[in-house]
């Protein structure tokens, strides 16, 4: 078992504590959430999109491909163009490749977290320039834009809440996604957030297979991801909420790397190993409410069999406590005022 230099230690303990900067404070007057729990039916339009539409912009490029927004008619949607496949590539392996996205997405019921997927489409199989084209809902606004102009602490809290919730519904489903971040999350005119980006997604099956393959974003990953090609997948993004939220509250990562080459990780999993619950705690997490620094620490847990489960997470106090937006009841703030602001 690793030891600690106390004395290095709690100078190090000084020095993370001197970053932090914000308190959380949580509205008590909310209430629990279900992983199913129907927030706004915003999934799953049902309308056919028979044509392209028209285009009006093109909102990002990438290394998989370019994502245009499309109009038919009122409706909105997002088109995501593949590049077409590698050299030798067969088309075979470059649709199972493109299309896990959309596989996942389609075996799942509609949720108001969670992006839908409309239809995919491809070129004719005797093109030379070979395209498979996915169709999905769109959401108004990236959440980067959104926590770039300042999130107030109860804003943070509704929107971290509706991940969670994303999240246990994808748990119930057996399906994991392993790339949460602020990137893939956005959010609509009146503050309902969706989950975007299922790229990386796994469908464990009804075995609930490992995940297999490092993905994901460096300083958000699980310890376990790093140097393993299999782990348990939705203990990982457990771990991937929890660093989530505070990015979100402190605007700053716990560690750069979820690795003993990192310091700030290493004196982390130092107390943590040696039982020093209220040590690895004090790093940052003593600027929460109580209820949400146990919470936390049950996310941080590095024994993958006591990390708490997403469905637990959801009905943990520190949880409960948390305000949010859904169909019945809004939280304390309007979404609408931050919103207007990146417009």
């Amino acid at each position: 078992m690793l030891s600690l230099n106390l004395d290095r230690y709690k100078t190090f303990l000084e020095k993370a504590k001197a970053r932090a900067k914000i308190r959380i404070t949580p509205d008590k007057s909310s209430k629990s959430i279900s992983p199913d729990s129907s927030l706004a039916n915003l999934s799953h339009s049902g309308k056919k999109l028979l044509t392209l539409g028209k285009k009006l912009r093109t909102l990002g490029t990438g290394i998989g491909g370019v994502v245009d927004l499309y109009q038919q008619g009122s409706q909105l949607y997002v088109i995501k163009t593949f590049h077409t496949k590698e050299k030798l590539e067969s088309r075979e392996d470059y649709k199972m490749r493109v299309l896990n996205e959309y596989h996942v997405l389609a075996k799942l019921p509609p949720h108001p977290h969670v992006i839908g997927a409309i239809k995919y489409t491809e070129s004719s199989a005797l093109s030379r320039d070979y395209r498979v084209r996915v169709w999905f809902e769109y959401s108004r606004f990236p959440m980067t834009l959104a926590f770039k102009n300042g999130l107030h602490p109860a804003e943070i809290a509704c929107y971290w809440k509706q991940m969670v919730s994303a999240v246990a519904f994808l748990h119930s489903h057996n399906v994991c996604h392993r790339d949460l971040k602020l990137d893939n999350m956005m959010v609509s005119e009146t503050g309902i957030v969706q989950l975007i980006d299922f790229g990386a997604a796994a469908d464990l099956g009804p075995e609930v297979r490992p995940a297999v393959g490092i993905v994901g974003t460096g300083q958000y990953m699980a310890p376990e991801m790093f140097g393993n090609i299999s782990y348990q997948g939705m203990p990982v993004d457990v771990w991937l909420l929890a660093v989530l939220y505070v990015y979100l509250s402190q605007r700053q990562f716990p560690w750069k790397w979820a690795k003993h080459e990192d310091e700030t990780f290493l004196w982390f999993e130092m107390a943590q190993l040696d039982g020093n619950v209220a040590a690895w705690g004090a790093i940052w997490l003593d600027q929460y409410p109580t209820g949400m620094q146990k919470l936390l620490q049950k996310m941080f847990t590095l024994n993958l069999s006591a990390r708490i489960t997403s469905l637990d997470v959801c009905g943990d106090p520190g949880f409960v406590v948390l305000d949010l937006c859904d169909g019945e009841h809004r939280c304390s703030i309007d979404h609408r005022v931050t919103l207007r602001t990146i417009e």
